[in-house]
């Protein structure tokens, strides 16, 4: 078993530099990730959907609404942040089928890198890929053995976005190369394996439907955050808590 592998053994499949954040987040009632945070996020398992990109921005989950790779842009800063790590890596990915990634039953994934598209209209590649910024990123998290957060994007027609996002589970990086397509743009790709011991996760597990009214929901802290202001109620779920409590302060 390589070095990385006997790093993430663990059941949970946490980042061990990860782990002081689960245990402070859990102590100061947190729910929201206001920095971008490398590896397990408590509150948000595997299989957890988003129905729309900004969903997972507004949760925190990714920095950005529109980039398939989401990466930390500055190491340090004023809080110290990300220090331990010696070049930028990313944080998550988006598998959207564009670049036609290739899912081998979520298990192993081969990533197609961002940029140099045409954004108008057909989308497809104008440019090649070069290995920088977000590109880049991926490559450092393999050097680094930095773990990265993988979300499968579905089409799904019953919602207003007509897609469905699915968190897959903390993927490492193995490989990073360059590959010239029929159209003679280069590309670059990336090798995934996912970590063991996560919950499994199938592609025909994005089909969801709401079995539990909001007074079932696991970890309920509040029926409604709006107190009646909004059409639909807004629940908030505290899932590390017991018994569940809300944020302090007023809702």
């Amino acid at each position: 078993m390589c070095s990385e592998e006997k790093r993430y053994e663990n059941v949970e499949a946490r980042d061990p530099q990860v782990a002081d954040y689960t245990d402070n987040a859990s102590k100061k009632n947190k729910q929201s990730y206001t920095e971008k945070q490398v590896g397990y996020l408590p509150g948000i398992t595997v299989g957890h959907k988003f129905f729309s990109r900004d969903d997972m921005v507004a949760t925190g989950f990714r920095g950005h609404w529109l980039n398939g790779i989401d990466y930390i842009r500055k190491l340090c800063g004023k809080l110290n942040k990300h220090n331990e790590y010696s070049s930028l890596v990313a944080v998550a990915i988006v598998l959207s089928g564009q670049y036609q990634d290739g899912v081998d039953c979520l298990n192993e994934v081969v990533y197609t890198g961002q940029g140099r598209n045409n954004m108008n209209g057909s989308k497809s590649q104008t440019k090649d890929q070069v290995m920088h910024c977000s590109n880049l990123t991926l490559e450092n998290n393999m050097e680094q053995s930095v773990p990265v957060r993988v979300i499968c994007e579905h089409k799904r027609g019953d919602n207003q976005s007509g897609k469905v996002y699915t968190y897959c589970g903390l993927y490492k990086v193995v490989r990073c190369w360059s590959f010239k397509r029929t159209s003679g743009f280069t590309v670059s790709k990336y090798r995934l394996k996912r970590l063991q011991g996560q919950p499994k996760v199938k592609i025909d597990e994005v089909c969801f439907e709401r079995e539990r009214t909001i007074g079932k929901l696991h970890g309920l802290a509040c029926e409604d955050i709006s107190f009646g202001k909004e059409d639909i109620p807004i629940p908030v779920i505290n899932v590390i808590d017991n018994p569940p409590i809300a944020p302090p302060g007023k809702l």
